[in-house]
């Protein structure tokens, strides 16, 4: 089933997606976008983390808890 996007429904907000990097998470970070939000999006996979269309992009570092804030 495909919902129809509604640019500028989100404008001015932010969204964080985690594990955005591919799959579900990658298909959030678009979707947010085309919807007109701010995204953050932070994976462990680097190089597939940078060719989301987010507006930023942060290496997620789960180990290291206070490495991120």
């Amino acid at each position: 089933m495909l919902i129809e996007t509604q640019a500028g429904r989100l404008k001015g907000r932010i969204a964080l997606v985690t594990g955005g990097a591919s799959g579900i998470g990658a298909a959030c970070a678009a979707r947010l976008a085309a919807e007109g939000a701010s995204v953050l999006v932070t994976d462990v996979q680097d190089e597939m983390g940078q060719k989301t269309v987010a507006v930023s992009y942060t290496h997620l570092r789960a180990h290291e808890t206070d490495s991120y804030l």
